[in-house]
């Protein structure tokens, strides 16, 4: 009886597993998607709401991290409100993005176009390569940490 009970339980694990990681990575997608979804309708509270309180942002035009732990929400909220305010479109096209879920922490790495139309005129694309970090505190995917570096150019990069 314990040799069947042990063969069940190695079975549900090992047919499960597989089935399970393909779940966890369909909602950090669907979460992902959704926070750039909210950049793109310019949504700042429903944006915001995907950064995780203690979250890390690392943009290829910035030279020092921004840090939300060490910041008020204000000031976060601020910096994100200003950007809004000073385009007309922004927006986050997948090109090569790859998804991993370990336990409670997601990784999303890849390349990635972010599309801008500022007020004024003159938008711009850029290709960067992209790494963003998960935290899923209950339900929910926040981002922890995001990294984006820009795509060196006149090179191809070799996939």
């Amino acid at each position: 009886m314990q040799i069947a009970t042990w063969i069940i339980l190695v079975l549900t694990f090992v047919l499960a597993t597989p089935a399970a990681v393909a779940s966890d990575e369909g909602d950090l997608k669907a979460a992902f998607q959704k926070a750039m979804d909210e950049l793109r309708d310019k949504d700042l509270e429903g944006f915001l709401s995907f950064w995780h309180p203690e979250a890390v942002f690392l943009a290829r035009d910035r030279i020092f991290a921004l840090d939300r732990a060490a910041s008020e929400y204000d000031e976060w909220a601020r910096d994100v409100d200003r950007f809004f305010a000073k385009t007309i479109s922004a927006e986050l096209i997948p090109i090569d993005v790859n998804y991993r879920v370990l336990g409670d922490m997601g990784i999303i790495w890849g390349r990635a176009r972010f599309a801008v139309d500022p007020v004024g005129g003159g938008g711009s694309d850029f290709d960067s390569r992209l790494t963003v970090t998960l935290l899923k505190t209950g339900d929910k995917w926040q981002i922890v940490t995001w990294h984006a570096s820009a795509t060196p150019t006149g090179r191809r990069l070799v996939p």
